[in-house]
């Protein structure tokens, strides 16, 4: 018998890795030997980094960056051994990284993720995922291209990348943009479709969680609308017409326009790099799961993108989670056969979060009982 685990973290409580040791010692425990396999994943979001160092032959690395007010930072990413690179915009130029009052899209910059991408292209990466949730900035990404050479001038004054830079440019310049640029695939990973500018656009929808009120909104969105316009001026194209141009502060414009990067969901792009769908060859049942089911879970989250891939392989999909919600319908039309929770009906979630291991386990072995008996009704 083949099983896969391929289990999201528990926020706040189990790792995918913890879940897939506590799947496999349930599946010994009830079913006996097998071939037992554990695959970390993540979303793309917080927790990636870990499970990508977990599931392939790589390492985190680090480098001396700047965060969004231009302090010192040491900031990892994972560069995989045949040369792909994830990073994460979070760690770097991310809201987290800022106290309440320190919250100013005018004053926050890009330039650190830009940072952070050039060490991966010095590291020898080919392939660089760009994880972008999270931000802190309203830039159009001009910090990050910055850092990777290009200049961006206000009547031949280069500016330094900020938010309120964007309505004093006058001229791109990008003749000493890095040429390893062209050699280099990226992919941007965006599970937003906002455009650059207008009541939809990275101004008004972000803006205000980042510290932006009404008066720096109209500035901020002033000088959004007057660089999509020298966009649009550079490259011949418009980036409202370009899905998730408006993410992280814009920053999907200025990828998709200048770095040609792919924009795709964090959760494919995940389960493309741990090559999911060759791992799914000749399992008999596969387990996956997160801390919480509920009616937005079927929407592109990870489990249901999971049972969508094991659907076209025909392998029977499992949810082990925290907890249900709502949801259970659209996962079962989503190719979710079973789905059960690990937390008592009658159990406070704080207390089950302190029991994690032990409920997991328990709920674990029930699941291979179930599994066990479902395979042998298809026998």
């Amino acid at each position: 018998m083949k099983l896969l685990f391929a289990s999201d973290s528990f926020k706040g409580s189990l790792s995918s890795r913890r879940c897939g040791e506590l799947l496999r010692r349930a599946a010994y425990d009830t079913l006996g030997q097998g071939d037992y396999e554990i695959l970390p994943v993540a979303d793309g979001g917080e927790g990636s980094l870990l499970a990508l160092s977990e599931a392939l032959d790589g390492e985190i690395r680090y480098a001396d960056v700047h965060d969004p007010l231009g302090r010192s930072l040491r900031a990892p990413y994972f560069l995989s051994s045949d040369r792909k690179a994830f990073l994460e915009m979070a760690e770097v130029s991310g809201l987290t990284l800022l106290k309440e009052e320190e919250r100013d899209p005018l004053e926050t910059s890009t330039f650190g993720f830009g940072e952070l991408i050039r060490d991966a292209l010095n590291k020898g990466a080919k392939e660089i995922y760009l994880a972008i949730g999270g931000s802190a900035t309203n830039d159009g990404g001009i910090g990050a291209l910055r850092a990777l050479g290009w200049r961006f001038l206000s009547n031949g004054k280069e500016l330094e990348g900020k938010g309120k830079d964007l309505k004093k440019i006058t001229r791109i310049d990008k003749h000493n943009a890095d040429s390893r640029i062209a050699d280099t695939r990226f992919v941007v990973l965006c599970d937003v479709n906002n455009p650059l500018t207008g009541p939809n656009g990275a101004t008004y929808v972000y803006g205000p969680q980042k510290g932006a009120g009404e008066v720096k909104k109209e500035k901020l969105e002033q000088g959004m609308c007057h660089y999509r316009e020298l966009l649009i001026e550079d490259t011949k194209q418009d980036p409202n017409e370009i899905p998730g141009a408006g993410a992280a502060g814009g920053i999907g414009a200025a990828f998709a326009l200048y770095l040609h990067a792919e924009m795709t969901s964090g959760c494919e792009a995940i389960l493309n790099i741990l090559d999911f769908d060759r791992k799914l060859e000749g399992v008999d049942y596969l387990v996956t799961g997160e801390g919480k089911v509920d009616e937005q879970t079927a929407n592109g989250k990870l489990i249901s993108v999971i049972a969508e891939h094991c659907q076209k392989a025909e392998v029977p999909c499992a949810v082990l989670c925290g907890q249900i919600a709502g949801g259970e319908e659209a996962l079962k039309e989503k190719g979710v056969i079973l789905l059960r929770q690990t937390k008592p009906a009658d159990m406070e979630t704080k207390e089950a979060m302190e029991k994690a291991d032990s409920l997991y386990q328990a709920a674990a072995k029930e699941l291979m009982r179930e599994i066990r008996e479902d395979l042998l009704l298809k026998k």
